[in-house]
């Protein structure tokens, strides 16, 4: 993973705790695009540690990797990090069936793996962190209701921070702009408001090739219709016509009509 930048969420230093002084799996909920990779990423350069990462997580297979082409088991992320010391990270349980997230749990409370002959020895360094975004309440409810309740894993929740948002955006009416395109993210699937996509947006602002119309395009993912840009500018409206980027949501509606 490429290497993080120095701008630090502001639960930051209540999750680094639990990572550093690690008694069992770290779980990080959060909205989309607030920064819990980041987090993770900081808290390992932080260490000084490895990190690997976890990702498509289907069944217990998966746990331990296989070669394809010649069908023979290799290290996984997991083996690796639990032979070598690091932290393993589990992107986004929420997309992850629920007894394979427990197993997997229970499988890194032992201090030593079994597979086929080979017998693991635990590294003390080795730490679990999870990730899960918490925009479906009820996954977020069946998770703690059959993970945290049972304190399998100690839980930061994450929000989106105004602090790190700003810093990134020095332009106050696209900031403007962008908060009210989040909340009516919340009502649609079309947009996508999120921390990445002012990051993205924020690079195009440093330039003056792109217009105001070209940089909302960026904020909103593919597939908004008319309609959605006339219900987004409802939404927007009140900022003004002296905000240029309400302008530019108008000029897109014309173009589009």
């Amino acid at each position: 993973m490429t290497k993080s930048n120095n701008i630090k969420h502001s639960k930051y230093n209540e999750f680094f705790s639990l990572v550093k002084d690690y008694d069992k799996p770290v779980m990080i909920l959060g909205n989309v695009g607030c920064g819990k990779s980041t987090a993770i990423r900081q808290a390992a350069e932080q260490l000084k540690t490895d990190l690997y990462y976890l990702g498509s997580i289907e069944n217990n297979k998966d746990f331990f990797g296989i070669d394809n082409l010649n069908t023979k088991d290799v290290p996984s992320n997991l083996i690796l990090a639990y032979l070598k010391g690091g932290i393993l990270y589990v992107d986004d349980v929420a997309k992850r069936k629920i007894n394979v997230i427990l197993d997997l749990l229970n499988l890194v409370k032992k201090n030593t793996l079994t597979i086929g002959k080979t017998k693991y020895e635990k590294h003390k360094d080795f730490k679990v962190v999870l990730s899960c975004e918490n925009e479906n309440e009820l996954i977020v409810k069946y998770l703690k209701d059959t993970i945290i309740k049972k304190k399998l894993v100690n839980v930061v929740e994450f929000g989106y921070d105004e602090k790190i948002e700003t810093s990134i955006c020095n332009d106050k009416d696209f900031y403007k702009f962008f908060l009210e395109v989040r909340k009516f993210n919340a009502d649609s699937i079309y947009t996508g408001a999120t921390t990445t996509a002012l990051s993205k947006c924020s690079k195009l602002l440093k330039t003056d090739v792109f217009t105001p119309e070209d940089v909302i395009e960026a904020l909103l993912v593919k597939g908004y219709n008319i309609h959605v840009l006339k219900d987004l500018y409802a939404s927007c409206a009140h900022l003004g016509l002296e905000n240029k980027y309400v302008i530019g949501l108008r000029n897109l509606i014309t173009l589009n009509s």
